[in-house]
C-alpha cells in the first residue's frame, strides 16, 4: 500500500467518523503537478478554496485553513 492510499485512508474513516456519515471522502486519482510560478499558486490555492461549495458542502461542515509559503529552506 502506498503511502498517499494510507494517509488518504486513515483521513477518510476519521473525516467519515467526524461528520457521521459513510462513504467516498476522495477522489480515486490524485493530481500530482510542480507548481513553476506564483500565478499557478494562486491559481492551486482557489481552486482548494472552492472545493468545498463545488461538492456542495454547506458553510460550516468543512474548516479552512489559509496556507502560509516561503521561498526560504530550512
Amino acid at each position: 500500500m502506498g503511502v498517499l492510499q494510507s494517509v488518504k485512508g486513515f483521513s477518510a474513516r476519521e473525516i467519515n467518523k467526524v461528520i457521521g456519515q459513510k462513504g467516498v471522502v476522495w477522489q480515486k486519482e490524485s493530481y500530482d503537478h510542480i507548481v513553476r510560478s506564483t500565478e499557478q499558486l494562486v491559481a492551486f490555492q482557489k481552486y482548494i478554496r472552492d472545493n468545498p461549495a463545488k461538492a456542495g458542502l454547506r458553510e460550516g461542515a468543512f474548516v479552512h485553513r489559509e496556507a502560509v509559503y516561503t521561498t526560504q529552506l530550512g
